[in-house]
C-alpha cells in the first residue's frame, strides 16, 4: 500500500518535529562541547541550549497539533493557521540561511525552509477544500451532467 501524500499535514509535521528537534539537540551537543573547552562559561552555554531546544521542540510540537486536527478535521480555518506558523518558520530559516553561525546551522536551516515549504503545500491543499473533499485534479465530469442509473 503505498501512502500518496496530498493533505497529510499530520504526518509532514510529525517528521518535521522529530527530525528538526533532533537537528536541534545535536546542533546545540556540538555547540556545548566547542564552547567549554575555550571559556569558562560552559554551564550558561548548557543553560541556554537546553532552554533553546525546549523553545523549538514547543513551536513544533505545536505545529504538529495544528497539522494533526487541520488534517483530521479538515479545517480550512486551521490549514490557515498552520501556513501561517509554517511561513513564520520559513521566514526565520530564510535569516539562518543567510547568515549561519556555522556549516551545521545553515544545513539545518535549508533542512528547516524545506519542511516548511512541504507542509505549507499540503496545508494550501488543504484551505482550497474548504473542508470538502481534497484532490490534486479537477474532475473530468464537473462540466458534463450526470447520467442517471435509469438511463443505462
Amino acid at each position: 500500500m503505498q501512502m500518496k501524500l496530498r493533505y497529510h499535514t499530520a504526518f509532514a509535521t510529525f517528521i518535521q518535529l522529530a527530525i528538526m528537534t533532533l537537528l536541534v539537540i545535536i546542533g546545540g551537543i556540538m555547540d556545548v562541547a566547542k564552547n567549554c573547552e575555550n571559556s569558562s562559561e560552559c554551564v550558561v552555554n548548557s543553560f541556554l541550549w537546553i532552554i533553546i531546544a525546549f523553545l523549538l521542540a514547543g513551536w513544533y510540537a505545536a505545529l504538529f497539533a495544528l497539522g494533526y486536527f487541520a488534517q483530521e478535521n479538515r479545517s480550512y480555518k486551521l490549514a490557515r493557521l498552520l501556513i501561517g506558523g509554517e511561513l513564520f518558520t520559513a521566514f526565520i530559516a530564510l535569516m539562518l540561511i543567510k547568515n549561519p553561525s556555522s556549516f551545521y546551522s545553515g544545513m539545518g536551516a535549508i533542512i528547516a525552509l524545506l519542511f516548511a515549504v512541504w507542509i505549507i503545500v499540503l496545508a494550501w491543499r488543504i484551505y482550497k477544500a474548504r473542508g470538502s473533499r481534497i484532490s490534486t485534479t479537477r474532475s473530468s465530469g464537473a462540466n458534463r451532467p450526470r447520467r442517471r442509473l435509469s438511463d443505462r
